[in-house]
């Protein structure tokens, strides 16, 4: 038996908007989609729910993360120098009795509320955490939030060697397959991997094994001195307290992490704010994808901007909420939340930015499903798929009868959904908490 759920509008992303439509769902999935008229398995019904003046659009996916930083929200100053944020942070965590990425981690916790309570029903994560298996098909045991965790790594500051660190991560890789989980892996960034590491992660025979990398790259352009100079804020701070500094093997960051090896398979680059044109058409070529992350990249003041080169080339690229610690606090303003809609509106308030609302939440949707190897899953609604969605009230002027652009609906959505979704993951009401 299922669950009968009624709407003004079904937005499904993909195909055409339906008005006065219907989904019918069992077993977590949408079985059945489209006018309300014309549903007859009523038999198969248990339950029924009707949102008149409401629209159904499909849940937000969020490509970038670091859920268990929550709670440093206003402990790093902003500023526009990426390694001075970096080295405050490193002094916090390692001062903290409860390691910020562990599943138990109250402020963990909470950002997976903030997140469903903005409409994101997908995340990828990065953690530290080795009990934290990926989550590609069913949300996680900790919340009903779909968590891609992605095992982050490095090791220089603790000076373990190559070795070592390639051990723990192919033990981890191994648990994966055991448990019928496909791996998720992050390999911090260049500055923190060492080019023999990252040469042995991508050896195809390895990397055959990963469903999903992440990686930091170009971020900053202290990292960018850091390969192309060997000096400045990164390169004197990591080889003074590093016990197992990198030592470039390229002039730039992307050179640094490929060298001549470039993987197949679903690569997240995350940032990529100064990463050149070449590396943006190499990234493109082999079908990576880029996330951009707007209110860090504001935090930290980057003169990189790389979304008018990504449109331009046509690169794959969508967005993330990055963390916390690296969203600026106003005072007398609201306190930030992890919020993808917001990510997208600090994303159109830049002037060189003309992108529709429609766009951004195709990017936030089906295209960063994509990105993930979850098209067939998640990111549209259709049948087959999981019944991932949120539900937004309209207002009376989308009841004159006249036709509708999708456009118009979407910016709605971009305006209105603060507070005011209700969200739904595998057909289950996801109760909103504050």
């Amino acid at each position: 038996m299922g669950s009968l759920i009624k709407a003004k509008y079904i937005y499904p992303i993909e195909g055409p908007l339906i008005k006065d439509g219907a989904l019918f769902i069992e077993d977590s999935k949408i079985q059945w989609m489209g006018d309300a008229a014309d549903f007859v398995r009523f038999d198969q019904v248990d339950c029924t729910l009707e949102y008149r003046d409401h629209v159904i659009f499909p849940g937000l996916i969020n490509l970038h993360c670091h859920l268990g930083l929550t709670g440093l929200l206003g402990k790093i100053p902003s500023t526009d120098s990426f390694s001075e944020w970096a080295i405050n942070i490193v002094s916090i965590l390692s001062d903290s009795p409860l390691p910020s990425q562990n599943a138990q981690n109250p402020s963990r916790a909470g950002a997976i509320q903030l997140l469903v309570n903005s409409g994101c029903t997908t995340v990828v994560d990065h953690t530290t955490s080795f009990q934290s298996l990926p989550s590609f098909s069913n949300p996680s045991n900790e919340s009903i939030l779909r968590i891609i965790s992605c095992l982050e790594f490095g090791g220089i500051l603790k000076g373990l060697d190559d070795d070592c660190v390639f051990k723990m991560v192919d033990e981890y890789v191994d648990v994966c397959v055991r448990n019928g989980v496909p791996p998720a892996l992050a390999p911090h960034a260049p500055y923190s991997v060492n080019p023999s590491l990252f040469d042995k992660l991508f050896d195809s025979l390895f990397a055959s094994k990963i469903k999903l990398w992440s990686i930091h790259l170009s971020e900053s352009g202290e990292e960018e001195d850091y390969f192309s100079r060997r000096r400045g804020k990164m390169w004197d701070w990591l080889q003074s307290k590093a016990k197992n500094p990198v030592w470039p093997r390229a002039s730039s960051a992307f050179a640094h992490t490929f060298g001549e090896q470039y993987p197949t398979g679903k690569i997240l680059l995350i940032h990529g704010n100064f990463l050149s044109e070449n590396e943006l058409k190499i990234a493109n070529k082999m079908n990576w994808s880029l996330v951009h992350c707007p209110r860090s990249h504001d935090f930290f003041g980057h003169t990189g901007f790389p979304v008018p080169a990504m449109e331009r080339l046509k690169c794959n690229w969508g967005l993330g909420t990055d963390s916390l610690a690296t969203v600026k606090v106003i005072d007398g303003e609201r306190e930030p939340e992890l919020d993808l809609f917001a990510e997208a509106k600090a994303l159109l308030s830049r002037k060189e930015i003309h992108l529709s609302h429609e766009f951004l939440l195709k990017k936030m949707t089906i295209e960063a499903a994509r990105m993930i190897g979850l098209e067939s899953e998640i990111g549209t609604l259709a049948p087959g798929k999981m019944a991932d969605f949120n539900v937004l009230s309209l207002n009376s002027e989308w009841n004159h009868g006249q036709p509708i652009i999708e456009d118009d609906l979407a910016r709605h959505i971009f305006q209105n959904s603060s507070g005011r979704l209700a969200t739904y993951i595998g057909g289950q009401k996801v109760e909103s908490k504050t």
